[in-house]
């Protein structure tokens, strides 16, 4: 679990860095995945500039890949094995953006590994804002709806990095709020409600 001090900025940079730095600096697998952690030592050590989404305006580096899959009103087919070819890590913005690369840039003041007991991660959240966390993904929960997450069964698919927003409980289950990445269209528009009894990877 981890989280930054500079709060809303670089936590919306960050989730986009997050996507693109796993895919394309060398030290992670690239499109094949890749660790938070070293996402934040990147906006640590040299920062990180404003991302949006497939073709996004008025930022300076849009995410590369358009959405694929079952998604609605999306028509873009998938990549046949369902991995892309990694991208070049381009160091500067794009055309109309009228900001050079370097003076985009904002970095993090720390960033920190939390304990994964449930009164920190509240406490943090409620201080600093939103916390990233990592856990094992299996089959089940890509059919996820509605309601509160527990695994019921699949197989394990990997690993898998999110961003906690918050906590609550439903008839005596706790759960938190987090943030995914799969498209508005899974889940409750993008937000899964996940039993707190699941464990999170350090």
């Amino acid at each position: 679990l981890l989280n930054d001090s500079t709060k809303n900025v670089v936590q919306t940079r960050i989730h986009h860095l997050l996507r693109r730095l796993f895919i394309s600096r060398d030290y992670h697998s690239r499109c094949d995945g890749g660790y938070a952690h070293e996402a934040w030592a990147f906006a640590l050590t040299y920062g990180v500039v404003t991302g949006g989404g497939y073709k996004a305006k008025g930022v300076c580096r849009p995410y590369p890949f358009h959405p694929c899959g079952f998604h609605h009103g999306q028509f873009y087919s998938c990549p046949r094995d369902h991995e892309y070819v990694t991208p070049v890590c381009k160091k500067y913005c794009q055309y109309g953006y009228g900001k050079r690369y370097e003076k985009d840039k904002i970095f993090a003041r720390t960033a920190r590994i939390l304990d994964t007991d449930e009164k920190a991660i509240q406490k943090e959240i409620m201080i600093n804002g939103p916390v990233q966390a990592a856990f094992t993904v299996y089959e089940d929960f890509s059919f996820y709806k509605k309601g509160i997450y527990v695994h019921t069964g699949g197989k394990e698919t990997g690993g898998h990095a999110v961003k906690i927003i918050g906590w609550g409980v439903e008839n005596g289950t706790k759960y938190w709020t987090i943030a995914n990445s799969w498209h508005d269209d899974w889940g409750e528009d993008g937000i899964i409600s996940y039993c707190t009894a699941l464990a999170f990877r350090k």
